[in-house]
């Protein structure tokens, strides 16, 4: 034991034997009941009054917890940016001389891919143009019904303004959730000595309370946003794969429930056989596939559009927008304040905020996992800022680009999604907002054949991000059972990967769309009680890290 480690007797105790082998038991026979109580509570309520059920939750709690929602989020960045430039951010996350498991390049894809990489695809197209129908960031909007604003004003600037606003959901707000509860669990883990689980970053403020039922509450917490978001991360999602090999295959493959579940069960499998072969190979091998890919679209999309200058230009341009008005944007909490005919800030930024804290033991686990070795000043300069970065430029070449084109108009476009004819990209980012990026490249003048390739492109990134969503994902809810385990048993990764991809299936098989959403605003009613958890666990982080100090334990500049 090394002198950062905490001393205790007391242990997470895992089965020997039976269907949760290398597993806590009663934390996976309470996740496995629980998930199936919420499974048939749902089916039987039906999709219409499940939906209506945990919208009800979730609008409570973005419409009544937006200023705990806002301030807690901006809280968090100025306690991430003050380690990281105090001499605590010479600690590093384990032994002072251990060295980082994976290369910054193995680092950094394996970042973004779990992190946010699908929900860039998804959105990058859809919500700049979603934007341009009224925002709270865009006071000419105030007041205004549906895309009066739009229709009225200077839409030049506005389009700029979209992308602003977009960029604010998808960049450091987001990413400083995860620093800091990536953070929190690889510092007790790989220097404290505690098992790799939620509840240990609450060692300092609890003591060895964390290894009972208050412990237990804690991770089925974060067990929960995990699954539920995976899970409706598959099913959603997969609803944009579908439009592509709709796209691909001239309606052949036309967008249906089969199909999609099909999509899921294969998926499903792929990302179970990649989470039993673990993180040093399926994920890390897949998450460099994800970033080389990105990179191939992303030059298609340069090179091929005509607007290289115009991208790069929009790219400083949108960066520069965004740090002039983050403190203003970060700090906006009136919920009241209409925009585009409803409630904007409550229906954009604190969905976004509570999606992002359900989602992040997920994603913080996966990063704290890959972190090992790292010092903290390393470790946030490298999450916040290079992840926002790269997700900007992403946001940047393909929302500047449908704005581009939305400002210049179509020539002869007719788009069919989900048996609608549209007009243009726009309208398509309304209205079936999965098919956007497949319209904006139909949108452009391009060959077929360039079409064709992009498509193909775009589909196969899309998969391969699922796979490493739904393959992250099964890691850290077995990691979480199993105690903390580097190396969970491989029958709980078959187990619990199959069981997330059947949980999606067999509710949009039932339920469909308004299931899946049912899942999703549970999911992001979690984020109310997991954000209280998040910034107990920068109080527990600041006490453990001033112990250390105290104890002279904190290792001398370089």
């Amino acid at each position: 034991m090394s002198d950062h480690e905490y001393v205790t007797n007391r242990e997470l105790k895992v089965a020997n034997s039976g269907l949760f082998r290398g597993s806590h038991f009663d934390m996976g026979m309470l996740s496995l009941h629980l998930i199936l109580i919420f499974l048939i509570v749902s089916l039987t309520m039906g999709s219409e009054k499940s939906l209506e059920v945990y919208n009800v939750a979730k609008n409570w709690v973005t419409n009544s917890s937006t200023p705990l929602f806002v301030y807690g989020i901006f809280a968090m960045i100025i306690f991430s940016l003050t380690l990281a430039v105090s001499p605590f951010g010479r600690i590093r996350l384990g032994k002072d001389d251990e060295k980082p498991e994976f290369s910054r390049w193995s680092w950094f894809a394996m970042l973004f891919s779990a992190g946010m990489g699908i929900g860039l695809l998804y959105w990058s197209v859809a919500e700049p143009l979603y934007h341009t129908t009224g925002n709270v960031f865009m006071p000419e909007a105030w007041g205004l019904g549906w895309d009066e604003a739009w229709n009225q004003g200077d839409k030049e600037a506005i389009a700029r303004q979209s992308m602003t606003v977009t960029f604010f959901h998808w960049g450091i707000h987001a990413w400083t959730v995860y620093v800091v509860i990536a953070l929190s669990l690889a510092y007790f883990s790989y220097r404290r000595g505690l098992p790799l689980t939620v509840r240990s970053a609450l060692y300092p403020i609890v003591g060895d309370n964390v290894f009972g039922w208050f412990g237990n509450i804690i991770d089925l917490v974060a067990i929960f946003g995990t699954i539920f978001g995976v899970a409706t991360s598959l099913g959603l999602g997969v609803a944009q794969l579908n439009a592509g090999l709709e796209a691909l295959t001239n309606g052949a493959l036309s967008v249906s429930t089969p199909v999609q579940i099909l999509l899921i069960v294969i998926i499903t499998l792929i990302a179970t056989v990649s989470a039993v072969s673990g993180v040093g190979k399926g994920v890390k091998i897949l998450s460099e596939l994800n970033m080389i890919l990105s990179a191939i679209i992303l030059v298609v999309f340069l090179v091929f559009t005509g607007f290289f200058f115009d991208i790069m230009v929009a790219y400083f341009r949108n960066l520069f927008n965004y740090v002039v008005e983050f403190i203003p944007m970060s700090l906006e909490s009136d919920s009241s304040k209409q925009a585009g005919g409803y409630g904007w800030l409550s229906g954009w930024t604190i969905f976004y905020w509570a999606w992002w804290i359900a989602w992040s033991p997920f994603v913080g686990m996966f990063i704290a996992r890959i972190s090992r070795g790292r010092t903290i000043r390393e470790f946030i300069i490298g999450v916040l800022f290079v992840p926002t970065l790269l997700g900007a430029f992403w946001l940047t070449v393909f929302g500047e680009t449908a704005l581009i084109n939305e400002l210049r108009g179509y020539a002869d476009f007719a788009f069919t999604a989900g048996g609608t004819e549209y007009t243009s990209v726009r309208d398509v980012a309304i209205g079936a907002s999965s098919s956007s990026t497949y319209a904006l490249i139909e949108a452009l003048d391009w060959s077929s054949v360039i079409k064709l390739i992009a498509t193909f492109l775009v589909t196969i990134l899309i998969a391969t991000y699922f796979i490493t969503s739904a393959d992250s994902g099964t890691l850290v809810v077995t990691t979480m059972l199993s105690a903390g385990s580097d190396q969970p048993p491989r029958g709980a990764r078959i187990f619990w990967g199959i069981s997330i991809g059947a949980v999606a299936s067999v509710l949009l098989w039932v339920g469909g769309d308004k299931a899946l959403n049912a899942l999703q605003a549970a999911a992001i009613t979690i984020g109310l009680p997991f954000l209280v958890i998040l910034l107990l666990m920068c109080v527990g982080l600041t006490m453990a890290l001033f112990d250390e100090k105290k104890r002279g334990l904190i290792p001398a500049r370089a």
